[in-house]
């Protein structure tokens, strides 16, 4: 009969596998799910990207900005904010316009 005992991968100790086996087991698992997974056409893939990014107009971003003197509680200032970003056919550079807008003085924004 064979004995698992001789192959020091599944040496079992009185508290259970020791640390690196552990180690081993967990990564042989990860590497068999990893290979496992079905992976699609890299040109494919990269142009259903570019079509998908390319058909955005306009991106809002909330964001809140806050800073503290040291050793002090209360914050010196805490802003919150609306970043909104849109193509912008007439910028040659880049392509893309930007807004920043704080709703408490008031946001309007038409474009």
């Amino acid at each position: 009969m064979l004995s698992l005992s001789k192959f020091p991968f599944f040496v079992k100790k009185a508290g259970g596998f020791t640390m690196i086996k552990k180690h081993w087991i967990i990564g042989l698992g990860v590497v068999i799910m990893f290979c496992s997974c079905d992976q699609p056409n890299t040109k494919a893939y990269l142009k259903k990207v570019i079509e998908n990014l390319e058909s955005i107009n306009s991106v809002e971003y909330h964001g809140r900005l806050k800073a503290w003197n040291p050793y002090n509680e209360n914050p010196v200032y805490d802003i919150v904010y609306v970043h909104h970003e849109y193509d912008n056919p007439a910028d040659t550079v880049v392509g893309v316009s930007y807004a920043w807008f704080v709703p408490s003085e008031g946001m309007r924004f038409e474009g």
